[in-house]
């Protein structure tokens, strides 16, 4: 263990410890913007395709909650943009609170199967349904959502059940 330069407490691996190391390079960074600009310009460069690997690899590893995560984004810009009002919701919390059938026919949904359209079995697949359709003024929220069928929800179009 080396001690550090600055505020002498020996717990540096280098010449000093990680805090006032952390110190220095802030100020440095603000003593020279366009520097540390150009530094991280030439970093962000190099690395640009390790992150598009590591990206691509968590996206392949991780299918359901990437597509997850672009219905709630798809849902909360809706509701924003028409001024419904938008609360975060998971599909987990609208099968726990709803079950696992579909509410307009009232037959199990297959989670099981797939929930994108045009695939084979996914009239049966799973898909948040607005009780109260964003278009007609229904809020993005656990309350006004529920549990369907995919093709009892495109059946349904925008009207209320």
């Amino acid at each position: 263990m080396k001690m550090c330069s600055d505020c002498k407490v020996a717990e540096a691996k280098h010449t000093y410890c990680r805090q006032c190391q952390s110190i220095r390079n802030a100020a440095y960074h603000r003593a020279n913007p366009e520097k540390s600009r150009q530094t991280s310009k030439k970093y962000d460069k190099a690395n640009r395709n390790k992150r598009k690997i590591h990206e691509e690899k968590y996206r392949k590893a991780n299918q359901d909650k990437v597509r997850e995560w672009g219905r709630r984004k798809n849902r909360k810009r809706e509701a924003l943009k028409r001024n419904n009002g938008h609360s975060p919701y998971s599909e987990k919390q609208v099968l726990d609170t709803y079950g696992t059938i579909c509410y307009i026919c009232k037959i199990e949904i297959d989670l099981s199967a797939p929930r994108k359209c045009g695939e084979p079995g996914w009239q049966k697949g799973l898909q948040i349904d607005h009780f109260i359709p964003i278009s007609k003024g229904g809020p993005d929220m656990l309350e006004n959502v529920r549990p369907s069928h995919g093709k009892c929800n495109i059946d349904k179009k925008a009207n209320t059940v």
